[in-house]
Formats: structure tokens, C-alpha cells, sequence
């Protein structure tokens, strides 16, 4: 099972016309596989503080019958970094982008 949080990530990225267009009429929560993420702690986190997170999409590869969408979510203190999730999701069934990597301008999303 896809954490509700996944979903929630790569239904932002279809904001990039070419993902938008290949998930056209598609169910994502059936295509979508949580690949890997890898944490970085820059400073602890502690109870009772606000933070943020500000998320965008860093890359796209086209594996011909998928699409691996790279996302890295910041998790901030007014403009101090906490930590950093590089998150990798793999989209079943929707290659066919011609994104080979390296080729997307970062996306911010809300």
C-alpha cells in the first residue's frame, strides 16, 4: 500500500504538462510504486516548534513502460533547513515522456 502522503506528493507533479498528459484519464494510486528516500538530518527537530516543508519536483526519467519522478522535500524553520527527503516514486504504465533524466527544471509546489 502507497502512503496517503505519496499520493498526495506526486498528484503536485502533474502540474509538468508532459506527466499531466500521460496520466490522462489513469487512476494514480493504482500506478504509483514508493520507490526509495533517503534522509538528511542537518539539525534535530524538536516538539512544541512550527516548521514548513517546501517540496518540488527534481527530476523525471522515462523507462519507457514507467516513469520515475525524483522529489525532494525541505523541512524548514523560517529559512533554516532541518532536514531533507529525497524521494523517488515510480509511475507504472506511464512512460512515453522522453524525459531521460536530468532535463527538468525544478518545479516548486505548494
Amino acid at each position: 500500500m502507497v502512503p496517503a502522503i505519496a499520493i498526495r506528493d506526486i498528484d503536485s507533479c502533474f502540474e509538468i504538462p508532459e506527466l499531466k498528459a500521460l496520466a490522462e484519464g489513469k487512476n494514480i494510486a493504482e500506478m504509483l510504486l514508493h520507490g526509495e528516500e533517503e534522509l538528511e538530518c542537518v539539525m534535530p527537530i524538536q516538539a512544541g516548534q512550527e516548521y514548513r516543508v517546501r517540496s518540488r519536483v527534481v527530476d523525471m526519467i522515462d523507462k519507457g513502460k514507467m516513469t520515475i519522478v525524483v522529489m525532494e522535500k525541505d523541512l524548514l524553520q523560517g529559512e533554516t533547513l532541518i532536514s531533507k527527503v529525497t524521494s523517488r516514486y515510480v509511475l507504472r504504465g506511464m512512460g512515453g515522456s522522453g524525459f531521460r533524466g536530468g532535463h527538468v527544471t525544478p518545479l516548486a509546489l505548494p
